[in-house]
């Protein structure tokens, strides 16, 4: 899967050192993007935060604890889906979240995305 690995903070031990801010990462999960992310740089990674690219789109992971007045729901879940260059946000899908969608086979993810599409 790729990662686009973005606020990457690192442990440089007071070093004044130019490292890469973001960077697209291909792994086999989520758990080994700080490791993709060390092994490139060379340098320990602290934290980050990352999207899953996916069939040319990135799904970026949301989360809102409030009262969505439209539809009465609270603890709303899901993912925001830009296209792949970051250019253009396509919409919203709730209900699911980015490991969910990093799992699915392609065709289920094919299958998922030509159905979702429709709601963008």
């Amino acid at each position: 899967m790729k990662y686009h690995a973005y606020n990457i903070v690192y442990e440089t031990d007071g070093e004044n050192v130019k490292l890469p801010t973001e960077m697209v990462v291909d792994v086999e999960d989520a758990f080994q993007i700080a490791d993709a992310i060390s092994d490139e740089t060379g340098w320990l990674v602290k934290s980050y935060d990352a999207d899953l690219i996916r069939g040319g789109y990135i799904f970026r992971d949301t989360f809102d604890a409030g009262l969505d007045r439209n539809s009465g729901q609270v603890d709303i879940y899901g993912v925001d889906v830009y296209t792949e260059d970051q250019v253009a946000y396509q919409g919203h899908i709730d209900w699911v979240d980015t490991d969910a969608l990093a799992e699915m086979s392609f065709e289920e993810f094919s299958n998922f995305i030509t159905k979702n599409r429709e709601t963008w």
